[in-house]
């Protein structure tokens, strides 16, 4: 969600359907016996096909952004049903990137699964980065920086019709590991990932504020990380699970006021500029 909300100003609701587009996929996929090497893959394309669906509403029906991304969620839980044949689908647990390793239990077998998942993150941060330090990446985060003077050196708007499917192609990737790691697909298992996906990109952008590639790459996964924390604080001290999406609420606000605090001018204008969203 960082590639759209950071980098091309693009405030993509688009994240709840790509992320169980990505989960059911890769189930339906491994159910009819394709590599899961291969099905990870189709799994992002699909979210890559919805990013693009995104901006064609934007961009050639005149859609309104955040219209567009509804209207795509809306769409894509039909397909999403339709690709999954039923609400949920369990996944063989020998077939995914978990059946991939070793045979253990306990302790040993959560680590070696969450080495697995931190190997594909770490694979795709660093194609991430490289990608942003490319001139296709740079372009793009120029056009999202100023679009006008974007266009004025010659620099087309669709530049930002790459950057949203990559995003929701990165989305789908994290619903397809999402899926492995509980073997099941569910057609609600993206249901407020927007929210949560927001919520950890602010508390990223008040740590990471730099418009660098690093800083852009470190401002999404060190926000996942102090986040997620936040959330196990909150289990530890007696917050019920229904109440995280009130918790990540008042994350925003909270990333938000400090923005506030950091910027100059008018407070509201420069706490939501802070992390490149048009208010």
């Amino acid at each position: 969600m960082g590639v759209a909300f950071r980098w091309i100003k693009f405030p993509d609701l688009t994240g709840d359907g790509s992320f169980t587009l990505g989960g059911v996929v890769t189930a339906r996929l491994v159910w009819l016996g394709v590599p899961i090497g291969l099905a990870m893959p189709v799994a992002a394309i699909g979210g890559f096909v919805a990013g693009l669906c995104t901006y064609a509403m934007y961009r050639y029906l005149r859609v309104p952004k955040i219209l567009a991304g509804v209207l795509t969620t809306m769409a894509l839980y039909t397909v999403n049903l339709r690709v999954l044949g039923k609400p949920n689908l369990e996944l063989p647990r020998d077939r995914g990137l978990l059946g991939l390793l070793p045979q253990a239990t306990g302790y040993i077998w959560s680590l070696y699964s969450l080495l697995a998942m931190l190997a594909v993150m770490a694979f795709a941060v660093v194609l991430l980065y490289v990608y942003l330090e490319s001139r296709s990446g740079l372009l793009l985060r120029v056009a999202g920086a100023n679009p006008k003077m974007a266009v004025a050196q010659g620099i087309g708007p669709n530049r930002m019709f790459w950057g949203l499917g990559l995003s929701n192609a990165l989305v789908a990737l994290s619903g397809s590991l999402i899926a492995q790691r509980s073997y099941n697909a569910d057609i609600h298992m993206g249901t407020g990932q927007v929210i949560v996906a927001v919520a950890a990109l602010f508390v990223g952008m008040v740590m990471f504020r730099k418009p660098t590639a690093a800083h852009l790459v470190a401002a999404g996964l060190g926000g996942s990380f102090l986040y997620m924390l936040l959330m196990q604080l909150a289990l530890e001290v007696g917050v019920q699970a229904q109440d995280f999406r009130l918790i990540s609420t008042l994350v925003v606000l909270v990333a938000i006021l400090i923005g506030m605090k950091r910027g100059g001018g008018d407070p509201l204008r420069r706490g939501v500029d802070a992390f490149g969203i048009e208010g």
